[in-house]
Parts: C-alpha cells; sequence; structure tokens
C-alpha cells in the first residue's frame, strides 16, 4: 500500500504509468551523515529524516508503476561524483535518473514540484519529451551549439508556484540533451548551496560552464519553455 499517495491519486498515477514502454530507473544517494530536516506542516512541527522519505517515494512508485518504475540506492560513497564538492557540505538525498545521470534532484521533488518530477518519469518512459515541437527543435540546436557541458541550477521550495516551470524546462531540455546538466536544488535542505548563490528569491536559476564560471543568472522563471531556452542560448553563446 503506497505510503505517501491517497488510494485516489495512486490510482490515477497507475493510469499514467501505463503509457510507459521502457523501465524507468531511478538511482538514490544518501547522506546517512545529514541530520533530520526540521519542517512544519498541517500536522505540526517535527523532524523529518530526507533520505527515508525519498526511498518511500520511489518505493511507492514501483509499487505504482507494477514495477516499472525502479531504484538503486547508494551510500555517498559509492556515488562522490554526484556530491556537489564545493557547493554543499551534503550529499542527499539525491535522485537522478540511471541513464540519464545530468538530470538530477537535489533533494525530494514534493509539494509544487510533483507534477514535473512526474513528466520526468512519463518523458523517460516513452520517449516522448512534455514539450511542444518548437522547444523541440530549440532545445535540439541547444544541444547541437554546445561543444562542452552546461550545468543549471534550478534553486526551488516545494511551495513555490512558479518553479516547476522552471525545474520542467529545464530537466526535459536535459532529457534531450546529455550535455545539459540540469539540477533542481531545494534550497531548504540545501540551505549552503543556496547561500553561496545568494537566493533569496525562486526560482533561481545559475547557468556555469564546465570550469564553473557563471554564465548568467536570474530569479523568476518563464512560463513557456522556448524563452528559457532563448535565455540559455544567449548564455551559451558566452562560450
Amino acid at each position: 500500500m503506497p505510503k505517501l499517495f491517497s488510494p485516489q491519486d495512486a490510482e490515477l498515477l497507475k493510469k499514467e504509468f501505463e503509457k510507459l514502454k521502457n523501465p524507468v530507473v531511478f538511482g538514490l544517494v544518501v547522506d546517512k551523515d545529514r541530520e533530520p530536516l526540521h519542517v512544519h506542516d498541517e500536522t505540526g512541527h517535527h523532524d523529518m529524516d530526507a533520505n527515508e522519505m525519498a526511498e518511500m517515494l520511489l518505493s511507492d512508485l514501483k509499487e505504482i508503476s507494477n514495477g516499472k518504475i525502479d531504484y538503486k540506492v547508494y551510500d555517498k560513497s559509492e556515488k562522490k561524483e554526484f556530491c556537489p564538492e564545493g557547493e554543499s557540505k551534503y550529499c542527499g538525498p539525491i535522485l537522478f535518473f540511471e541513464d540519464s545521470p545530468n538530470v538530477r534532484y537535489y533533494g525530494l521533488p514534493f509539494g509544487e514540484e510533483m507534477p514535473p518530477f512526474l513528466d520526468d518519469i512519463v518523458t523517460k518512459g516513452t520517449g516522448e519529451p512534455m514539450l511542444p515541437p518548437k522547444a523541440i527543435e530549440l532545445a535540439k540546436e541547444i544541444d547541437q551549439k554546445l561543444q562542452e557541458p552546461i550545468y543549471v541550477y534550478v534553486f526551488i521550495t516545494p511551495t513555490c508556484p512558479n518553479c516547476p516551470y522552471a525545474t520542467e524546462a529545464t530537466h526535459q531540455l536535459g532529457l534531450i540533451s546529455n550535455k545539459v546538466h540540469a539540477y533542481m536544488i531545494e534550497a531548504y535542505e540545501f540551505p549552503d548551496w543556496a547561500d553561496k548563490y545568494n537566493v533569496y528569491g525562486v526560482p533561481k536559476i545559475v547557468i556555469k560552464d564546465s570550469k564553473g564560471n557563471t554564465l548568467d543568472e536570474w530569479e523568476g522563471t518563464f512560463r513557456i519553455p522556448m524563452a528559457c531556452y532563448e535565455r540559455i542560448l544567449e548564455a551559451i553563446n558566452k562560450l
């Protein structure tokens, strides 16, 4: 029985996951050294183990999808390349697609971030981007122009209503081009990372080149993926 989804939501997801033609396998990096998060929700104040919640989420999705969605759990010592060295002291929870590790979730994709997270799953399982045709063309143009990887950080919070547009656009781009490392970063779970980039409002997007230089950064989002991709194109023209 799913722990994080109501029976009604689980039934809706089950129908959605019927679209999946290919298996979707997640990797989950856990940081057992980090302290529990202190959260406040409708049940009051309490501590939450983000690593356990991430595994619970993936376990629910595996059950609801009848095994079409699966996952592997790694200690941070096994996936040191995923630890944001120089950016944050934390290394988990981190979710990623095993065959598209350039698309990552640093923190839990809960609240407003659940819809783009589920869209990413459908894209992986069907091979069909959740984008209009013109946006797909522009994403492919970005892929062709890139001679080296870029890193797109999207700082979010679970209650931000505009953040999902940024996550969706950048993650869908990363699923089209493995040269685009698209990272959703939950600012409450990685506060030192957010502080380093002066995140005072969300979403905040930061684009960096492979040498760590910042090419562009801004607060706010574009509700249309095309506008986001045009801004990214302007940034990579600086390379």
